[in-house]
């Protein structure tokens, strides 16, 4: 009897957190999409310049070992 009656409170305490969730979801302010395109062509964008400098420190780092190296 004692673990039913703890699997009923544990049962509570997970419905609890989830309308917990889902009333605080309701007070989420979601972007329009414009702005949600926007804001992912900026991430895009970023991540593509941040690799390409990446890309070349890259290979110079690479070619200045090749010439310490030899």
């Amino acid at each position: 009897m004692a673990k039913e009656a703890k699997k009923e409170k544990i049962g509570a305490k997970i419905a609890k957190f989830f309308k917990g969730v889902w009333y605080e979801l309701k007070k989420v302010n979601w972007p329009t999409r414009n702005e949600l395109i926007k804001h992912t062509a900026v991430v895009v964008t970023a991540i593509a310049l941040i690799s390409f400098i990446v890309w070349i420190m890259d290979l110079g780092f690479g070619k200045m070992l090749e010439m310490i190296i030899g």
